[in-house]
């Protein structure tokens, strides 16, 4: 908890009994916690819901990030640890390269005729 900065604020929303399911899901499922996973792809959701609604380059990863936040928003700790934590963060990581590809495919290196076309 200490390392990821997380201590004082778990303490803060939880008694100061810490049990390996309650870091866990305050680390990965927390929405107001700014260090957890949930709290990121929260705000890459807002952040890519400000981009132009018109934007076909980023349909993609709007709809990939909007799933991923979708799994985060209704996966149950208990769920996780039952399945196997390493499984459901290797499958986070997953959609996050997945996002990251769409994003850079979208914005950054796209063919040059579908810019002049937009």
């Amino acid at each position: 908890m200490r390392s990821c900065t997380a201590f004082e604020a778990y303490l803060g929303a939880h008694t100061v009994d810490i049990r390996p399911e309650k870091a866990a899901e305050f680390l990965l499922l927390d929405s107001t916690f700014p260090h957890s996973i949930r709290f990121s792809v929260d705000r890459l959701n807002g952040a890519m819901a400000n981009m132009p609604a018109s934007d076909a380059r980023g349909s993609r990863a709007t709809r990939l990030a909007g799933r991923l936040r979708a799994s985060l928003s209704y996966i149950q700790i208990e769920e996780m640890m039952a399945d196997g934590i390493r499984t459901h963060l290797d499958e986070v990581k997953r959609q996050g390269a997945a996002i990251h590809t769409a994003l850079v495919e979208g914005y950054i290196d796209y063919p040059v005729d579908t810019a002049l076309n937009d």
